[in-house]
């Protein structure tokens, strides 16, 4: 079961379009519709302060606008409450620095509440690291590691320019940033903390 969570940040149509499958449950938070176009949504939720205009058709649930909880969190709750446990986030990068950084975070609660989930703009795919990740892209992609403790230690890689076998990352140093795929397929391992990867095209 996948559901996709459509927010008010920086939506590339083109690759929600690509990624998008027939069975997808599909969440819109408040000005996530706008972003959506032409997708109709299954859910809407939100306080509604900022979606240009509100649809008559569509399921929805409104939220006070003083609440403990951003737009983005709400949907991220609700479609766990559902069941779903793979997430596609869009739209949770770009505008406020602070609703990105937040953002960046809800990955790792949906790792807690036992989900998998993946935030995706025009450039970048980004997962949250805990032992394992195996990603699949193509010779030429930029991979990122960057620690979200402290220490990421005992990191392994393979299917990198640059390998790395058993070292530690610092959240205060840059090395994990821009390592090159050399295959379609690249893999990284980790004895201890947790980290973020990204996968940009450019």
């Amino acid at each position: 079961m996948r559901a996709v969570i459509i927010a008010g940040g920086n939506v590339c149509r083109e690759q929600l379009g690509k990624f998008l499958r027939e069975d997808d449950y599909i969440i819109c938070a408040d000005s996530g519709f706008d972003r959506a176009g032409d997708i109709n949504p299954d859910m809407l939720l939100g306080d509604f302060d900022s979606i240009a205009e509100f649809p008559e058709n569509v399921e929805s649930e409104r939220f006070p606008v003083k609440k403990d909880f951003t737009d983005s969190e709400l949907a991220v709750r609700y479609a766990l409450e559902k069941g779903y446990k793979e997430l596609l986030l869009f739209g949770f990068t770009g505008g406020r620095m602070d609703h990105t950084i937040a953002n960046l975070g809800l990955l790792e609660y949906i790792e807690k509440m036992g989900g998998e989930g993946i935030i995706i703009d025009r450039n970048s795919e980004i997962r949250l690291l805990g032992r394992s990740c195996r990603l699949s892209g193509k010779p030429g992609d930029l991979v990122s590691i960057l620690p979200l403790d402290e220490e990421l230690c005992g990191v392994r890689t393979e299917g990198l320019e640059y390998p790395l076998a058993g070292e530690t990352l610092y959240r205060y140093e840059c090395r994990g940033v821009s390592n090159v795929m050399t295959g379609n397929t690249c893999l990284i391992e980790t004895a201890g903390g947790k980290g973020f990867v990204i996968k940009s095209n450019d």
